[in-house]
């Protein structure tokens, strides 16, 4: 494979992923939110930082879970996808 086909592949790759967390931040997080909310029976809202955070006050452990799922789940968005893309280089481009 040459430097210009393995450039262009990287270039595509890249727009992908960029593409996915864009997707991820707007669209699916705050769907994640909703869900997670409805399941804990409680509202969670975004701070001005961009992590979230229950609404409600008193609801510690609660909070602790919201906190707990947000970091889980931007850690899995960022890194999830170049891990695969990573992986799949490695088994068909060695």
């Amino acid at each position: 494979m040459g430097k210009a086909v393995g450039a262009i592949l990287l270039t595509i790759a890249s727009a992908v992923y960029f593409w996915f967390l864009f997707i991820f931040f707007k669209r699916l997080r705050p769907r994640l939110s909703a869900w997670l909310g409805s399941k804990l029976g409680v509202t969670i809202v975004e701070d001005g930082e961009g992590t979230w955070e229950v609404a409600e006050k008193g609801h510690l452990a609660k909070g602790f879970l919201v906190g707990l799922v947000d970091i889980s789940a931007c850690i899995g968005a960022s890194c999830g996808p170049i891990l695969v893309l990573g992986s799949i280089a490695l088994l068909f481009f060695r």
